[in-house]
């Protein structure tokens, strides 16, 4: 199949030179529920002298058989156990950080003398603090409960799916890597790939035109995809964002 996608924040900032361009990229992925990006390390970066994804269009329009789509339910069911599993570790997460005050109070309550006039309102508190971290604790149970229901549901429909799109895809596909072996022997350049260091950055040289940075993040739920014409920007950077990526849901 078509690569999939990549969760995540990349920075690619360009230098010209007089014999060509060098692009350092540096790779921060995050998911939509992230607020902060983190470099990523060991994340393979191409620089590709081609458009990719026109030469998979190209072959799917050519395709003996249309190319198979995932029915709408099965979508939204997808969605949905990815939405209960973001709910989930939010509540668990809830959980945890009472459950962490709580044993803290405890901890402070057993360095009270009972008859110490502290005591009696940090007991209380004690209580109250307990009932919450039972009323939370059930709370994620049921929805891991809802959460773990649904996937197991949904897992029978997403590996048959999945089979038909790798059986097409090896048919409708098969002859991607002469394509592209015929373009760069024509165009006499090479793909220049590298994978980010501990900071996230990656870095490729290249001369001429087009050129297109592809880079990939998967996500436990989906996969972020990129692949961005270079040669053309004025600027000599480029941000690959959730709202620039294209987000494929995982089968």
């Amino acid at each position: 199949m078509r690569a999939r996608a990549l969760p995540l924040f990349l920075t690619a900032a360009a230098m010209t030179v007089a014999c060509g361009r060098s692009v350092t990229v540096q790779v921060l992925p995050r998911s939509a529920q992230d607020s902060v990006a983190t470099p990523a390390k060991d994340i393979p970066v191409e620089f590709l002298p081609y458009d990719r994804d026109s030469i998979f269009d190209a072959l799917t329009r050519r395709a003996s058989e249309p190319q198979p789509q995932v029915p709408d339910d099965l979508k939204a069911e997808k969605q949905q156990v990815a939405d209960l599993n973001q709910t989930w570790h939010a509540a668990e997460t809830a959980w945890s950080d009472k459950r962490d005050d709580l044993q803290k109070l405890s901890a402070d309550l057993q360095k009270l003398d009972r008859r110490d006039p502290k005591y009696l309102p940090l007991y209380k508190r004690f209580n109250a603090l307990d009932a919450e971290v039972s009323r939370l604790d059930t709370r994620k149970k049921r929805l891991f409960a809802s959460f773990d229901s649904l996937q197991k549901l949904t897992i029978e429909r997403s590996d048959s799916m999945r089979a038909v799109e790798n059986t097409w895809a090896d048919q409708a596909f098969a002859p991607y890597t002469s394509i592209v072996d015929s373009l760069l022997k024509q165009r006499g350049k090479k793909v220049v790939a590298d994978t980010t260091d501990g900071q996230g950055y990656a870095t490729g040289h290249m001369k001429g035109a087009p050129w297109y940075v592809y880079a990939r993040y998967t996500l436990p739920f989906e996969e972020l995809y990129w692949n961005i014409r270079i040669d053309t920007m004025k600027s000599d950077t480029l941000k690959l964002t959730r709202e620039n990526a294209q987000v494929r849901l995982k089968m």
